[in-house]
């Protein structure tokens, strides 16, 4: 297992100088920023002499996580929790600047279409609500919807840790399967 940060996320003090704001706003999801996690698992695949790679994403994370795996035919499977799976939707409702120098994974249906999938959303999550999430899931054609699992008393912080054995203990299936 390995655990991959956005660039600059536990970046302090005098370090944030080589940081571009850029990256935390409308450029969050940008095509170089998906390159070189794209790059990274490059190199811990051969590492690790593995020819699958499972990804599991939390918050923009799990923008990223959709990102790449669209990107890689070695994805074996993509779990989202609280993702940002479609960002024109997400700052839509938040009233944000739209993310115009970012990738959307709301945009790569067609290549995850084959990748087992299973999202998670809090019901009571202001921060990505769970209309993200759905349109996500209807970008996809009628039949090929990835499963998403709105959890009604979960937030953007609460309790997705307590409960993640139980959560991830779940099949993941192919969109549109069972």
């Amino acid at each position: 297992m390995v655990y991959l940060a956005r660039p600059c996320q536990y970046v302090r003090g005098s370090h944030l100088r080589n940081c571009q704001p850029a990256y935390w706003d409308t450029a969050g999801y940008a095509l170089e920023v998906i390159e070189a996690f794209d790059a990274a698992i490059d190199l811990l695949v051969r590492r690790a002499s593995t020819t699958q790679v499972f990804y599991v994403g939390y918050s923009g994370g799990g923008a990223v996580a959709a990102l790449v795996a669209a990107r890689r035919s070695d994805s074996a499977g993509l779990i989202s929790v609280v993702g940002v799976l479609d960002h024109a939707t997400w700052t839509r409702l938040d009233g944000l600047e739209p993310l115009r120098y970012s990738l959307n994974p709301a945009d790569e249906s067609a290549r995850l279409v084959n990748v087992p999938q299973l999202h998670f959303s809090g019901g009571r999550d202001r921060t990505v609500p769970s209309a993200v999430a759905r349109a996500y899931v209807a970008s996809y054609p009628d039949g090929r919807r990835p499963r998403i699992e709105i959890l009604a008393d979960y937030d953007h912080e609460c309790c997705w840790v307590e409960h993640w054995r139980k959560l991830i203990s779940q099949p993941l299936t192919l969109p549109g399967e069972p």
